[in-house]
């Protein structure tokens, strides 16, 4: 919505939703450069805090969160051996990461196109 599109010229006529966002995360490991990391469920309130807020300080404490997690390499992605939705069972490889970097993205809509794409916002490494 803008302020040519029936939005008003106000400070409602601009729309930045936290759901306009999401934050993805890489790491190094001894299996790859730049390796993607799913981010563990349980700390799904460090990651929602970093959406709401998007500080330095909110992206540290996730990012020292996730380095004391232990991870595994399984189909392609390093997830945390605590995450119950990606049980191993024997088939996981244990790896050691280094240098995590989170993401910051948000979405955006191309109506013309009737695409919907991301655009970087800020890397915290």
């Amino acid at each position: 919505m803008s302020p040519w599109m029936a939005g008003g010229f106000g400070m409602f006529s601009t729309i930045s939703s936290v759901q306009h966002y999401m934050i993805t995360a890489t790491a190094d490991s001894e299996v790859a450069m730049a390796q993607p990391l799913l981010i563990p469920e349980q700390l799904g309130t460090h990651k929602h805090r970093c959406i709401y807020l998007p500080t330095q300080k909110r992206f540290i404490q996730l990012k020292q969160s996730m380095q004391l997690q232990q991870w595994h390499f399984k189909g392609g992605l390093l997830h945390s051996a605590t995450d119950m939705a990606y049980s191993c069972e024997n088939i996981c490889t244990p790896v050691s990461i280094k240098n995590i970097r989170l993401h910051l993205w948000e979405y955006k809509f191309n109506i013309p196109a009737s695409k919907l794409y991301t655009v970087p916002v800020k890397t915290f490494e």
